[in-house]
């Protein structure tokens, strides 16, 4: 079903492949990229080039095929015209955060890392397909009440002790 011609396109579309074209060496290049591109933006629900070529009037699968295989065009200078489009539109550029330059060690990260290790251990019940699963969600609540007052309260020797107790 042909669906879309390059008449078609808005031409923000193609004011947007021209800061493309400068890093593409050939009319054929510049041709197949809007080709492709509108291709991947079209409403098809596959994006391969067989798909994009039945979906449009004036693409050819030889062409486009051509285009990304044996093409000279290289990738990554595409890609970088790209990100120097995004950084440079107010709308899409991305912005610093204030805490960016902050630097997270090892030294800083082996405390979290130790208690997370700590929180899998404690919630293995909900990973495991052993004996420790609970499908019911009492057991889920209780788990998770259990955790919060012997573990993130800092009063796990309660437990430990309220264990010993049962056990003699």
């Amino acid at each position: 079903m042909k669906e879309i011609t390059s008449s078609s396109m808005l031409p923000c579309f193609n004011r947007w492949c021209q800061k493309i074209d400068p890093v593409l060496k050939t009319k054929a290049q510049k041709r197949e990229f809007r080709n492709y591109l509108r291709g991947l933006l079209g409403d098809s629900q596959r994006k391969n080039i067989t798909q994009i070529a039945n979906n449009n009037l004036d693409i050819t699968y030889h062409k486009l095929h051509h285009f990304l295989t044996e093409s000279t065009w290289n990738y990554d200078e595409v890609n970088d015209q790209r990100l120097e489009i995004i950084a440079s539109c107010r709308q899409t550029k991305i912005s610093k955060h204030p805490d960016a330059d902050h630097v997270m060690t090892k030294r800083e990260t082996v405390a979290i890392e130790r208690n997370n290790s700590d929180n899998r251990h404690w919630f293995a019940r909900f990973h495991r397909k052993t004996k420790v699963v609970s499908k019911s969600k009492e057991m889920v609540d209780l788990t998770m009440g259990l955790f919060a007052k012997f573990r993130v309260n800092g009063t796990i020797d309660s437990l430990i002790n309220q264990r010993l107790t049962l056990l003699s």
